[in-house]
Formats: C-alpha cells, structure tokens, sequence
C-alpha cells in the first residue's frame, strides 16, 4: 500500500549552535504500527529502502514474506511463498538475499521483484555480505556453523563450527569498516564473536539474555537483547551498554532508555550510522532510533565549516519528527524552508541572521499530517540547497 499524504498543522521548532553540543543522545519512534508483519531481519539499502522479514507469529505460525518499506514512503510485500524467512542482505546491484530458513534455501530477489533460487541449504539463519561483495557468510542456528561462500561459483567453506568454536545458535552476522565478520548467538549469554577463517572465534561482548540481531555503526556493534527487551552497544574493547529501552516489555516511544519494546529482534544501521531501526517480535512492527544530529557531530566547538552544508534530515524516513542540519562558515542571513510536494510552504523553520557554525532545526508536523513526501529548501548567501524528507505514520 501507500502511505499518502499531506496537510501539516503543526511544527515545532528546535535550534541550537556548535557551542551547545553535548553528549550523545538517542530517541525512540514508531515507523510501522503494531500489526504490519514484521517480525524479524531488517536491513537498508544504499537507496534507504527498508526491507524486513517475517519469521512468523508469537502463535507459532509460520511467517512467509518479506516486506519493503521505500524512501518514498510505500510499504507492502516484496516476496512472498516463503517458510519462515530470517536473515537478510544485500549483494550487487540492490538484489536482496533472504535465509529462506524452513524452506532450506537462500532466495535471491532484484530491486524489480524477480526472484530465483540462490542455493539450497538447510537451516540457515543468518547472511552477509563482504565489503566488496565477492563472498556470502551464512550461518546455521540448528548446526552452529559459519560458512564463507565465494560469489565466484566454488563451493561454500565451513569457517567455524561447534560449539568448540563458542557457536550457541549462531543468528545476527555483520561486518566492521574493516571487513571483519562478527557472529552473535541467539542463545544465552548471547556472545557476539569474532569470526575468521584458520583461527578459532575470538569473544566481543555479551549481550544479556541472547543476542536477536547485530549491526554496525559508529565504530561499535549493536544488538538487540530479545528477552530482555532492550539495544546495546558492544564497543570492541569488551564494553557494552544499554542505549535504548527500559527492559519493560511493550511498545512506548520517547527517550530511548525509558520507551518500551517488547521481543526486539532485527536491527540495521543507516550508512551514516544516526539510526537504528529494529523490528519487535511479539508487536510485529518498526521501531526507530534516532541519535541527536547535534551530540552526533561532537564536542569540538572551536572547528568551524568551510562552505555552506546542508548535512541532511535525521531520522529519513521520520515518525513523529525530524532534525535537518546545516553548517555556516561565517554569519549570515539564513531561511530554512518546508514544502509539501506541490510546492505549498508548509513550515518555516529558520528566517533569521546565524553564527559561524553547526545549526539544527526540528520538524514536527503535528498528528493530523498524513505520510507523504516534503522538501526542504535551505537559501543562505544567494544560494539554495534541497533536500527530501518522508513522513511514515
């Protein structure tokens, strides 16, 4: 279906200078409601497209699609015929690679719906991709194995296996910056291990209760705790903290540490690591979470931009508000504008004079506003900057 548009009536707004700058903090939002089916994997591709699986239901039935969520703001099914589907990535060319799990093969679907099979394989859980996309890892939950399968035709090769290697129902797979591969187990304590091929799997972190899914971002994993209801952070020396929930089941949004999940499952990371979205199992929705623009950019105040930046909208899409961030080499008259997609001025958010320096402003139509796509424009020293901005409700 789509998600349709427009009026707004309302819009708060946010400003703040580099000099404000603080520690980083997170916000938790609703993309999908309760109820939209999915229940597993999430993942995001280079276009901001959000693809999601639907292990199945808290009922025990079996889940059988795979659903796409575009920046345009459409969401509906993307495959379908499927037998528990779980893991997710994405390889050449934005084609989608599903662990159809019980249906014992990966499927491969292009951008265009076209869906073939990729290999037969039992059992398998999780899938990624190496940074130059010549190989797929797999991995197995029933037989805790890792596999490394050259996209080049040769037979897959078994890299880890057995619970000697520490492998305790092996799910969530993701690579660093570097290209190595991280393995988390579904299973208590949820280790997140160090994988790679002629060494035994070196131990990150745990994440407490059982591990869901893992990403990367920001130079940390990510994982969801399943049964514990909460998102840690796993820096690679050992440490792991909480960011987001309050270890309450349910489904409340606000700041990350107070608001509520209940089975958080999949986890993904846009590319510039801002935000996480995060399927909740027993709700069967999209949570978001979003890491203030201004505690993201860091605590060095005295650094000042060079030219004119509009650094983009966080979160995009956006439920119930966004931040769009821009940097100012000297002061100067500045206007920040919101269009709908007829070219109507739905907010102004900025007709001031402003400092050298990084700035924000928030964007919050108010819950009359259907989704749908805006424009923001920024206009500062004769020049105009756009951009796009996609309401989900």
């Amino acid at each position: 279906m789509r998600i349709s548009s427009f009026p707004v009536l309302f819009c708060a707004i946010l400003l703040w200078g580099a000099a404000a700058l603080t520690a980083q903090t997170w916000t938790v939002s609703t993309v999908l409601p309760t109820n939209s089916g999915v229940s597993d994997a999430v993942i995001v591709d280079g276009r901001g497209t959000i693809y999601m699986s639907d292990w199945g239901r808290p009922n025990g039935l079996a889940g059988t699609r795979v659903f796409r969520l575009d920046a345009q703001g459409v969401f509906g099914e993307f495959a379908t015929g499927l037998n528990r589907p779980n893991g997710l990535a994405i390889g050449a060319n934005d084609t989608l690679y599903i662990a159809n799990s019980y249906g014992r093969t990966i499927e491969k679907v292009s951008p265009d719906g076209v869906r073939t099979t990729f290999l037969n394989e039992p059992d398998v859980g999780g899938v990624v991709f190496s940074r130059n996309l010549d190989t797929l890892y797999y991995c197995s939950y029933v037989r805790n194995d890792i596999h490394a399968l050259p996209m080049d035709g040769s037979a897959p090769v078994v890299i880890a296996s057995g619970s000697g290697d520490g492998l305790s129902g092996p799910v969530g797979m993701i690579l660093d910056d570097a290209g190595r591969l991280y393995v988390a187990n579904f299973d208590a304590p949820g280790t997140v291990l160090h994988v790679a091929a002629g060494r035994a799997p070196v131990p990150v972190g745990d994440i407490p209760g059982g591990a869901g899914f893992i990403a990367w971002a920001d130079g940390a994993i990510y994982g969801t705790a399943f049964a514990r209801n909460r998102i840690y952070r796993i820096d690679l020396d050992g440490t792991v903290t909480a960011i987001a929930g309050s270890g309450i089941p349910g489904s409340s949004d606000g700041p990350a540490l107070s608001a509520r999940f209940n089975g958080p499952n999949g986890i993904a990371a846009t590319a510039g690591g801002d935000t996480l979205y995060v399927t909740d199992f027993f709700s069967r929705s999209l949570r978001m979470i979003v890491r203030d623009p201004a505690t993201a950019l860091g605590d060095r105040p005295d650094i000042l931009p060079g030219s004119i930046e509009l650094t983009g909208a966080y979160p995009n899409p956006f439920n119930p508000s966004t931040t769009i961030a821009f940097q100012l080499p000297r002061r100067m008259a500045v206007r920040l504008t919101v269009y709908d997609v007829v070219g109507r001025e739905v907010a102004r958010l900025v007709d001031a004079t402003m400092d050298a320096g990084s700035h924000a402003a928030r964007f919050q139509p108010g819950p009359e506003a259907a989704s749908g796509v805006f424009v923001y424009r920024l206009e500062a020293d004769g020049r105009i900057f756009s951009g796009k901005l996609t309401l989900v409700r």
